[in-house]
């Protein structure tokens, strides 16, 4: 292979690695973005998560007293409260288990980012064998 030919063929690899580090370059980006908006939401609903506990306590720790209430109001605010204290964990499990999810999602777009991370290191790597011989085959040229 003439030397034309071989400088010719570095510098399409040359070209090929440089936008493969673009195409990182991107994925490393949007992975970033994804990151910041699960963490944004994770703290969000953490926050929610908070509030919604305390709400859940003070419902839990209400109590009906006979002063309070009498006879079929007190039975009709007592079946209602109980509904309501049934709905009110169920949201927070739910709320949790959409928690959950969020992290997990966080975690493989960290995974992804690292991934996009160390192709990009190797993608350099490979670009500076490449510039290397270019230089080489120049000198021979």
């Amino acid at each position: 292979m003439s030397t034309g030919v071989s400088l010719s063929l570095l510098l399409k690899r040359k070209s090929t690695v440089k936008e493969g580090m673009s195409n990182s370059r991107e994925m490393i980006d949007a992975a970033n973005e994804k990151i910041d908006r699960l963490e944004e939401a994770i703290s969000k609903l953490e926050q929610s998560i908070e509030t919604l506990v305390d709400i859940q306590e003070n419902v839990e720790n209400y109590e009906t007293t006979k002063s309070k209430w009498e006879g079929t109001r007190e039975k009709e605010f007592e079946g209602k409260y109980n509904s309501y204290n049934i709905y009110l964990k169920k949201y927070c499990s739910d709320t949790d288990k959409a928690k959950e999810l969020l992290e997990e999602a966080l975690e493989s777009a960290k995974t992804d980012r690292n991934n996009a991370q160390i192709g990009l290191g190797n993608l350099q790597t490979v670009l500076n064998g490449l510039e290397s011989d270019i230089a080489l085959a120049r000198a021979r040229g």
